[in-house]
């Protein structure tokens, strides 16, 4: 029987000694303070998302200034905007057999609320791509467990979006997989991230129709329905890291028929729909 390793936040966020601002991985609290150190978080690239932000500091008495709040507790209070009805149940796990704020936002007019949830999605994608560049394979933590794996097989669980695990892995020679590996398989760590993964993306396949028109705008025409909207998802398609590397958040709405939505599940608290994306229940089971 092989061992399993769980990694949470805090795996990410202090994996060795002596870390730069661009290679620590946010807290909860510096989610949005580290995309505006880094240049991300802006006005221009995510309006919706900031918009209600700076709302949602001023009705909680916190400094706007500088963006530090907890981003579930932020997310969810955006969630909240949307309900009607206060007292409906959520999903919290795969499987249950209840309402889902999925299900409900298309009763809201809020179109403003619904474009700023779609925006955190494709904000955490720039963010941690970013954030993932700046690893450099050391003897971290990470670098340690992947070594590890010769010596005793293991699975990993890990909440996390980041791929700083699979880096370290590539950086011993140790190949990874997201689905079933036998536990005698030499060289080959299987990996089960359960919040999605900064590397998947769902081709939408003209499930979005648009027209032609400037990137920019196209952009905010693609994300606009994202957040309460489940496309045709036939095979999650895993980014190389080349294309990591070069694809940014607006490289994924490429043209009409060639979107891409990234493949996680944001920090909702109670509000995470696990049934958005059908392979998540594959793994939850």
């Amino acid at each position: 029987m092989s061992k399993c390793y769980l990694l949470g936040a805090g795996a990410s966020y202090d994996y060795a000694d002596n870390l730069t601002e661009e290679q620590r991985l946010p807290l909860t609290n510096e989610f949005f303070l580290k995309g505006l150190k880094l240049g991300i978080f802006n006005k221009e690239h995510f309006p919706k998302l900031i918009k209600y932000l700076d709302l949602y500091l001023k009705e909680h008495n916190q400094p706007a200034d500088e963006y530090r709040c907890d981003v579930e507790d932020y997310l969810s209070w955006l969630c909240l905007k949307l309900i009607d009805n206060h007292h409906v149940n959520f999903v919290s796990r795969p499987g249950a057999d209840v309402q889902t704020i999925g299900n409900l936002v298309t009763s809201s007019n809020n179109q403003d609320v619904k474009d700023a949830l779609s925006e955190c999605y494709y904000y955490i994608y720039e963010l941690i791509r970013r954030l993932c560049l700046a690893y450099i394979p050391k003897f971290d933590n990470y670098r340690r467990l992947a070594l590890h794996y010769f010596d005793d097989y293991y699975t990993v669980v890990t909440l996390n979006y980041d791929l700083l695990f699979e880096m370290a892995c590539e950086s011993v020679g140790l190949a990874y997989s997201y689905t079933e590996v036998q536990p005698t398989e030499l060289r080959h760590v299987k990996l089960m991230k359960l919040h999605g993964s900064v590397n998947w993306v769902n081709q939408m396949y003209g499930g979005t129709m648009v027209i032609k028109q400037p990137p920019s705008e196209l952009y905010k025409q693609v994300i606009s329905n994202l957040y309460n909207v489940r496309y045709d998802m036939k095979n999650i398609r895993v980014l190389a890291g080349q294309e990591m590397r070069t694809m940014t958040y607006r490289d994924i709405a490429v043209c009409g028929y060639d979107c891409y939505e990234p493949v996680i599940i944001p920090p909702l608290h109670e509000y995470k729909d696990y049934e958005k994306v059908k392979q998540y229940e594959e793994l939850w089971q």
